[in-house]
């Protein structure tokens, strides 16, 4: 897959940002911003909206041309949770296995857990709309945890947008 055939999507938007990292000093929106903007890569990101599926349909239907959206977030939780994953349409098995060589990659660069690639199958499931809402295959990465002083290593902006165009090159 060549790299105009793919689309990063900012999670969340300027005014609800997501997560704050103390270790990185940064919300996710901001931090995730920076990092898509040195791999070069197409690059959207949500208008605020008060309904979470009005956000996602208005992204993600001008996304159609494209053959993989990936939208990048990090997670957040107690202190001693830590690790990658990435969620994907159930069902989707070129989600799936895009979704665990991405989990596989940042876990093997950055030393950390591999929570590793899973389904969202309903509108129950948090993030469903992201994968679901668009034509093309769709993903949500999940690098590191803001809340785990692991997550240091993704400060590095460089570092993870290198890491994102490596894996976007094996894909």
């Amino acid at each position: 897959m060549n790299d105009n055939q793919i689309a990063i999507v900012i999670g969340h938007d300027y005014i609800s940002k997501g997560a704050y990292s103390e270790y990185i000093n940064q919300y996710e929106f901001d931090y995730n911003i920076g990092v898509a903007q040195i791999t070069g890569l197409d690059t959207y990101t949500h208008s605020p909206s008060s309904s979470y599926t009005h956000k996602m349909q208005k992204t993600y239907r001008h996304l159609d041309n494209y053959s993989l959206t990936l939208e990048m977030h990090f997670n957040a939780a107690s202190e001693g949770v830590q690790g990658v994953e990435a969620l994907y349409y159930g069902g989707n098995m070129e989600g799936k296995r895009i979704a665990e060589l991405y989990c596989d990659l940042v876990a093997k660069e950055y030393g950390i857990k591999n929570r590793g690639a899973k389904p969202l199958n309903s509108d129950k499931d948090r993030g469903f709309r992201a994968v679901a809402s668009g034509k093309p295959t769709g993903l949500i990465l999940e690098p590191f945890f803001g809340s785990n002083s692991k997550c240091k290593a993704f400060k590095d902006k460089e570092r993870h947008a290198a890491l994102m165009c490596d894996f976007i090159s094996k894909i």
